[in-house]
């Protein structure tokens, strides 16, 4: 269960910020996440409420925001596409929309802890 690790990761980071500042609670966090990270926004979100229990983060309220996945193809077309992800363990082939040819991922992979709320 790779999700699970992803979590725990997640979680470390989440920890480790929050006791540099001291914090006794985590009441929220916000992650930003693109379709093509390693997991889906709701397997993230199931795994973080799985091993948050006895921990300062425990109940914490988690906010998840897509990150739209843009490419660019050798020509030059710059383009946001929808990734299917019913198939999420595999990584989709993805095409120009413009020209059909093969493209770099310039955003779309990342997993970002954008906020931390503490007290």
């Amino acid at each position: 269960m790779h999700e699970l690790s992803f979590a725990q990761s997640v979680l470390d980071s989440i920890l480790e910020e929050a006791e540099k500042n001291s914090a006794k609670r985590v009441k929220s966090v916000e992650i930003e996440m693109g379709d093509l990270a390693l997991v889906t926004a709701k397997e993230l979100e199931s795994a973080l409420k799985m091993i948050i229990d006895g921990t300062i983060a425990e109940g914490m309220e988690i906010k998840i925001e897509k990150i739209p996945v843009r490419v660019r193809c050798d020509k030059g077309h710059e383009n946001e596409i929808e990734v299917d992800r019913d198939h999420h363990h595999m990584m989709p082939a993805l095409k120009c929309p413009g020209c059909g040819g093969s493209v770099k991922v310039l955003q779309g992979n990342e997993c970002i802890l954008k906020k931390i709320i503490a007290e």
